[in-house]
């Protein structure tokens, strides 16, 4: 199950940051620059808050965090489709900031949960398994 959830949210993360960019660029006709500045605080956002949701795993468990985290992914993506030439640069930017939280909520309890599930002999084939399949995840997205 961890597996699975890595690879859709992933998969979910992967697709925004590249179709974004070229939303903003080919559509909203932003620059380059701008763009990177648009997609900017979401990556803040998702550095922030992922040694936060690791002290919130160890406080409260996964479920607690992933449930709440899927569901802001999902209202993200429902978010982003609804996007247009009359969206704001405001509006676009607090959804992805929406979605990096939730993608902040959900990766590090998913991983660290998957991971707890094996013998300590086999965290290295794990952790090999788990960044093979977030590369492979995101490549598909």
């Amino acid at each position: 199950l961890s597996i699975i959830l890595l690879i859709v949210v992933m998969m979910a993360m992967f697709a925004t940051i590249t179709l974004l960019p070229m939303f903003l660029q080919s559509v909203l006709l932003v620059t380059a620059f701008q763009s990177g500045l648009m997609m900017l605080p979401g990556s803040v956002v998702n550095g922030l808050m992922s040694p936060v949701t690791g002290k919130l795993f160890d406080r409260f468990g996964a479920r607690v965090i992933i449930i709440p985290g899927l569901l802001i992914v999902c209202v993200a993506m429902y978010l982003f489709s609804g996007f247009t030439l009359e969206s704001a640069s405001l509006q676009i930017i607090l959804t992805h900031c929406l979605l990096m939280l939730g993608v902040a909520l959900v990766l590090v309890p998913v991983q660290t949960y998957g991971l707890n599930q094996i013998t300590p002999e086999y965290y290295a084939h794990g952790s090999a398994i788990f960044s093979t399949l977030q590369q492979v995840a995101g490549a598909i997205g």
